[in-house]
């Protein structure tokens, strides 16, 4: 039988998450103008729009923003300038958000509703007197609200193998790999570099695939050739990886279709003299078993760009020599190379870089041209990885992704106002608050109040208990990513 699964959760100060939550709300909004965007149609791709709870609270915000355009639209009013990122006439205020019905349900004492599984998106038939209880619970004072909080605190020291404190996040990591038994300085299990030779040959062996920059790996993959039926490939094939560093946002369906069909595609086939229907684009990414991960997994500037259907071995073999003498032109500002590119150079770069060259012959051998080594042997991919390392480049990842998307929120609004202060969310936007907002967010989240106070607790009782085992484990390593205002 399988090990039972650990449950980790986190909890955070009651202000700080509601305002989180407001700011994340009015950045999606902000983020198409407040103008709802269409289904992804990468199908492995979901928009926030769809998810709980922002599926409500996000296209609140919506309709204020798409008021606020029509009266603009129509000349009913002037373009408002912001001194209040709380308060002003572009978006609903903090102080209005807090009363909507869909941030009593959603968002007031989420995680005391979340720990107790009683949330309005608990399934009915989990618990079905759940809008009940919840009600029952915000009688503050009640006996129910006193036997639920019991009922919290015996949840939260029994049945939760670690719990984090936002506020002391570095604190609460180390202490949760103690009480996992996954040491910070530990082995990290991840997938590496070490199978990118796989998938390169799979990609070769993969049928056509249609649209293959929105959904790369629609075509079955078959191990032992490349006709549909898993036979010898008709024809040869070469794959390489291609990287212009300036280029941050593949994750952007719209932009990436732009960009691949009329800029890259066009750009290798003059390279390469191929036909640009012949050129498939792949993310540039290590997946487990080769499973496919998404654009929006992997929106850097690299990726596996493969050339199909080539008619003759040597076509496929002049292909091969040109990529091979690529780094060598590079670094000497070959004109020629250097007139072909020069348009993605000047929109992307400095920067840019072929390596990795493979090709597959008719016969369907597939076999490495290059002679950079074993991918993932350099010696940065021999250092040690442990968890603490680990941990710390997916923050830098996840918090450099997020960023982008803040920036592409505010370019929004830059466009919808005057009198631009530039970034709108800081600490001090936060000082214009006044002081009744916040004791009313106090007032409404009396329940996660009190939580985060036991949990706080409950923080510092297992500091004390395996304060020698974190001693022993070493410290977390120094942040990749520079501090953001909110944490």
């Amino acid at each position: 039988m399988a090990a039972q699964p650990k449950v980790v959760t986190m909890v955070r100060e009651v202000y700080s998450r509601t305002l989180s939550a407001y700011e994340f709300s009015v950045e999606v909004a902000m983020r198409s103008g407040g103008v709802p965007t269409p289904k992804p149609r990468n199908r492995k791709k979901t928009s926030t729009r769809d998810v709980w709870p922002w599926q409500y609270l996000v296209r609140y915000v919506d309709e204020d923003i798409q008021k606020y355009r029509r009266a603009l639209d129509a000349k009913q009013i002037e373009k408002a300038s912001i001194i209040d990122a709380y308060d002003n006439p572009v978006y609903t205020s903090l102080d209005s958000f807090l009363e909507i019905p869909m941030a009593k349900e959603d968002l007031h004492n989420a995680q005391f509703f979340q720990l107790l599984g009683l949330t309005n998106n608990t399934f009915v038939s989990y618990e079905p007197n759940a809008e009940a209880l919840r009600e029952c619970a915000r009688n503050e004072g009640s006996t129910a609200s006193e036997d639920l909080f019991a009922y919290a605190k015996k949840r939260l020291r029994r049945e939760i193998d670690a719990l984090l404190v936002h506020e002391e996040l570095h604190q609460s990591v180390a202490l949760a790999a103690v009480m996992l038994n996954t040491p910070l300085d530990g082995v990290s299990y991840y997938e590496g570099k070490g199978n990118l030779e796989s998938i390169m040959e799979n990609i070769l062996r993969r049928t056509t695939v249609e649209d293959d920059h929105v959904f790369p790996h629609r075509a079955r993959l078959s191990s032992k050739g490349g006709d549909s039926n898993g036979g010898p490939s008709a024809t040869d094939a070469v794959i390489f990886s291609f990287r212009l560093k300036q280029i941050q946002n593949m994750e952007d369906d719209e932009w990436r279709e732009r960009y691949i069909e009329q800029e890259l595609k066009r750009t290798i086939s003059s390279y390469l003299n191929v036909g640009p229907q012949d050129i498939e684009v792949d993310p540039y990414a290590f997946f487990p078993k080769f499973q496919p991960k998404t654009w929006e997994e992997t929106p850097s500037g690299r990726h596996l760009v493969s050339i199909k259907n080539i008619s003759t071995h040597f076509k496929a073999e002049k292909i091969v020599e040109r990529l091979l003498q690529t780094p060598r032109m590079l670094k000497s500002q070959d004109p020629t190379l250097l007139g072909i590119f020069n348009y993605l150079l000047r929109k992307y770069g400095p920067g840019m870089e072929i390596s990795y060259v493979a090709s597959m012959s008719k016969n369907g051998q597939v076999r490495r041209r290059d002679n950079f080594g074993p991918i993932g042997g350099d010696k940065k991919s021999k250092e040690k990885r442990t968890l603490g390392s680990t941990y710390r480049d997916c923050e830098k990842f996840q918090g450099g992704r997020y960023k982008k998307q803040q920036s592409r929120a505010f370019d929004r609004l830059h466009e919808l106002v005057v009198d631009d202060k530039g970034y709108l969310f800081s600490k001090d936007a936060r000082k214009f608050i006044k002081k009744q907002t916040v004791d009313r967010i106090n007032e409404l989240n009396h329940l996660d109040v009190r939580l985060y106070a036991e949990s706080k607790r409950m923080m510092d009782e297992n500091l004390v208990k395996y304060a020698r085992e974190m001693k022993r484990q070493g410290p977390l390593p120094p942040s990749l990513l520079q501090s953001s205002f909110g944490m």
